[in-house]
């Protein structure tokens, strides 16, 4: 007597339509966390939103990450910032930069763009003439009309990555709290979300992973 195998595949390929569906559904922007966040050489330090940011982006992520262990040389850093998920499609990259001891350090950082959706508007235009012949030569059309109106919404992603966990943490915490509205904007932060100062990152690279820097006090009702 043969046992009826017909539910056990059927529930199968059930559970394996709902996990292809899953992983369909997975946006970039998830991916590209989990690839940080499985790799045991990436200190994940924050991930900060910002919505409707210009005319062209519905919303920005900015994800801070640095190796575990320091890393002070610009090209290794640049060797470590390329191989974080690399399976991924990138849209840019800015490399790490240091040309000397007199010079700034500027970070490095990855892009990823993604389609979230889009809108697509139909207006109904009517046009009353009042001198038609004026109209009718600025290529006016009298009457009702229709224009339809299409928008990508997109965001961006990006990767930005410092040379140590503390530096990293410090200015994860520092905009998440501008961002939360806990935290008043201080311009010499603002500064190092893109690069160091020479003096700065000496001093970073002195205290070797400890914090070379502090927030000032700048919580709000402090």
């Amino acid at each position: 007597m043969t046992e009826d195998t017909s539910l056990d595949e059927s529930n199968v390929l059930e559970k394996t339509g709902a996990t292809e569906i899953q992983e369909r559904r997975m946006s970039l922007l998830e991916k590209v966390k989990e690839g940080l966040r499985s790799d045991k050489r990436v200190f994940f330090a924050g991930e900060i939103i910002h919505r409707n940011y210009g005319a062209d982006w519905l919303e920005t992520v900015e994800i801070i990450v640095s190796p575990v262990e320091p890393i002070y040389d610009p090209n290794k850093l640049n060797d470590f910032m390329d191989s974080l998920a690399p399976d991924l499609p990138r849209s840019a990259r800015d490399a790490a930069r240091h040309s000397d001891e007199k010079s700034d350090f500027q970070l490095g950082k990855l892009y990823f763009d993604e389609s979230l959706g889009s809108t697509r508007r139909e207006i109904k235009i009517i046009t009353t003439a009042i001198e038609q012949e004026a109209l009718v030569r600025s290529g006016v059309q009298i009457g009702e009309s229709h224009e339809t109106e299409e928008q990508n919404l997109n965001r961006r992603t990006w990767v930005r990555v410092y040379p140590d966990t503390s530096s990293a943490q410090i200015m994860a915490d520092y905009e998440k709290g501008v961002a939360e509205g806990t935290v008043e904007p201080d311009s010499k932060f603002s500064y190092m979300q893109h690069w160091f100062s020479s003096e700065q990152f000496k001093a970073i690279k002195r205290a070797g992973g400890s914090a070379g820097f502090r927030i000032p006090r700048l919580t709000k009702g402090n």
